[in-house]
């Protein structure tokens, strides 16, 4: 993975790089390192490969606005 493959991951995933440094339990640094152009581990190219295809093949919900679509885990309509 590159860097602009690491961004494009970062913006379709709509997090920052202190989002995927927290989610790493990293550094932010080591982040901003990665985006300048070292080399991205394969474990973490292959992570965020799986995440950006969960993400594809799950598209929000499209009707969670609806009225009585909102329910809590007990069936109550929270609506």
């Amino acid at each position: 993975m590159t860097a602009v493959q690491l961004d494009a991951c970062l913006d379709r995933l709509r997090w920052t790089k202190a989002d995927l440094a927290r989610e790493l339990a990293c550094d932010h640094q080591v982040v901003r390192r990665w985006l300048a152009g070292a080399r991205i581990p394969d474990s973490v190219a292959a992570w965020l490969g799986a995440l950006i295809k969960a993400h594809d093949r799950l598209p929000a919900p499209q009707d969670w606005r609806k009225r009585g679509a909102i329910r809590n885990e007990i069936g109550v309509d929270l609506s």
